[in-house]
């Protein structure tokens, strides 16, 4: 990313990118290019390093969906923003897994601004050179598995539907049966018995069926070249730090996106630390060392690593390709102080979560919650009620292979 971020606005409608260059005629921190239509951004693409695409998503031709998927494909390191009118249904679930945001017009100078430093700023974060040059070392390094990108294409379809991604499910007998054993857990506390993969789609939605793929299959992956016991560790914390991010975004009323960003960032925020446990043991034995000898966590990794497990496990994510809300809860899931904005949302759910979990495991030294941050949201009060309601012994785990 160069020293002046590029940001391309993409409309089929000549008077709505006047509307934004006036707008925005003050952001002198960004380089602003303007296409008309899908084709002319494809071509400014093709010809220059862009950062972030902002694109309508009513288009003739090529909508905002067909065109954020090409990009995702062809240059997933670009952030991709939805700013559209439209709320057409199929459109929008064409765009979820292509857009990192989605923004309603009219969308206000502030909150265009916001969203998109915000992006940038996150994108830094996981393109840390550190990370990277790290991650290019490693053998275990897991990928999107095969399922989740079957039931990605499948959403891609207008005509997509919960039973669809269901069937899909279906398939993966193996996985098929290890999520009707996850949804029946306590971890969910499901008022009924769930007994086909099609009902658990439905009842659960495709975001959070999604994620529970993404976690369980990238675990699955890992077993093999991890220590058992680390991997059983590590899937139990994952599992119970998402579950409880779900109830406590359900507490927060964030919507249906935030409760399922929050559980999906509770459920893969230690992908990283799968990842240097499988390839790097010795020196994660030293931070473990560390750590004993009273450093933090993020003081331990950054010593030995020049990065953090955190910061791998947000790396592999914005690789994929995920929602920035999620991305941004795993980055920051241990210092929440060092994101962008302090609001409550994904990250607050997964941070408090995180917490609660260690303290549920009597794990003093990692329950650090950042009180400052929480205090800025003003929920100091709200989070001894929950520690209240939640804090109760863990339930038994559900093995991940």
């Amino acid at each position: 990313m160069g020293e002046k971020p590029s940001i391309l606005f993409v409309d089929d409608e000549p008077n709505v990118l006047q509307a934004l260059k006036r707008m925005l005629r003050t952001a002198t921190e960004w380089h602003l290019e303007f296409a008309e239509g899908g084709e002319a951004a494809l071509a400014i693409l093709r010809s220059r390093n862009i950062d972030v695409v902002v694109t309508d998503m009513r288009m003739p031709g090529m909508d905002g969906a067909e065109l954020l998927a090409r990009v995702r494909d062809a240059w997933p390191g670009v952030t991709r923003i939805v700013l559209s009118g439209h709320c057409d249904h199929e459109l929008v679930i064409r765009a979820i897994d292509a857009a990192h945001q989605y923004l309603i017009k009219p969308c206000s100078q502030d909150t265009l601004r916001r969203t998109i430093t915000r992006a940038v700023a996150l994108r830094k974060v996981i393109a840390n050179l550190p990370v990277h040059s790290l991650l290019s070392k490693l053998n275990h390094v897991p990928t999107l598995p095969s399922l989740y990108l079957e039931i990605r294409s499948a959403l891609s379809r207008a005509d997509a539907s919960a039973r669809d991604v269901g069937a899909i499910v279906a398939k993966d007998v193996g996985f098929s049966g290890k999520l009707l054993q996850l949804v029946n857990s306590a971890f969910f506390g499901l008022p009924r018995a769930v007994t086909t993969p099609e009902d658990a789609v439905v009842l659960l939605g495709t975001d959070l069926v999604r994620a529970l793929v993404l976690g369980t299959k990238v675990f699955s992956m890992m077993e093999s070249a991890s220590n058992p016991e680390t991997i059983a560790a590590l899937w139990r914390h994952s599992l119970s730090t998402g579950a409880l991010a779900r109830q406590i975004a359900t507490r927060m009323a964030l919507d249906r996106h935030g409760v399922d960003a929050a559980f999906l960032a509770g459920f893969v925020h230690d992908i990283g630390r799968l990842v240097i446990e499988a390839d790097l043991p010795e020196q994660a034995a030293r931070c473990r060392a560390l750590a004993r000898g009273g450093a933090s966590d993020y003081a331990a990794e950054m010593k030995v690593f020049g990065t953090t497990h955190e910061a791998i496990s947000a790396a592999l994510l914005g690789t994929w390709g995920l929602p920035d809300a999620a991305v941004e809860a795993v980055a920051f899931i241990h210092t929440p102080s060092r994101a962008m904005t302090a609001e409550i949302g994904p990250l607050a759910a997964a941070h408090i979560a995180e917490v609660f979990d260690h303290q549920m495991q009597g794990d003093d030294s990692r329950a650090e919650l950042d009180a400052d941050y929480v205090e800025r949201l003003g929920l100091t009060q709200r989070v001894e009620q929950w520690r209240t309601e939640l804090l109760v012994s863990s339930p038994e785990p559900v093995a991940p292979g």
